[in-house]
């Protein structure tokens, strides 16, 4: 019932969901890990119904990775739940370090915007808005639009006024 592009990359199929009426474009990449270097991990991709995930999509998951309802996912969107190794003085390479994960959430009815990168550890809440080439490095609240390199928040919806404003 959902409408998937090919090209569409999915490694590990077994732990990705992906809602009814949800539209992924070209080229997305669905990137699941259930073990890296030997240690287990837990990788689970969730994407809610009636979602829309524009052109060239990446998704790469060692952990709990659920996308909401009604969300809007623009071209070029990268979201990681997890990081390679930084121990430059490990015997092993970046690469063949354990991989630090954490859980990403993005909230029912958000729009992310073009190119922008949700790294680890992150929740977005309940319809944000996510500017473009934007990087979000840390929580943004439901209800809030939220831009730049880091990603901080510079609107929030005032439901009196029924309008964006600055927080």
């Amino acid at each position: 019932n959902s409408h998937l592009a090919s090209p569409l990359s999915i490694f590990h199929p077994e732990y990705v969901e992906i809602g009814n009426d949800t539209g992924i474009m070209l080229n997305a990449r669905l990137d699941c890990w259930p073990s890296y270097e030997g240690v287990k991990l837990s990788p689970r991709l969730v994407i809610g119904n009636r979602t829309q995930i524009g052109l060239n999509f990446t998704a790469i998951c060692s952990d709990s990775l659920p996308i909401g309802a009604d969300v809007l996912i623009a071209a070029g969107v990268m979201v990681t739940t997890q990081n390679h190794g930084m121990d430059p003085e490990s015997p092993k390479s970046y690469q063949r370090q354990p991989l630090p994960s954490a859980p990403v959430r993005i909230g029912n009815g958000c729009w992310i915007g073009e190119r922008a990168v949700i790294l680890p550890g992150v929740t977005i809440g309940e319809k944000c808005i996510i500017g473009a080439n934007s990087v979000v490095n840390r929580d943004i609240p439901a209800y809030s639009i939220a831009a730049g390199i880091p990603a901080k928040v510079v609107k929030v919806w005032d439901f009196e006024q029924h309008c964006w404003r600055k927080p």
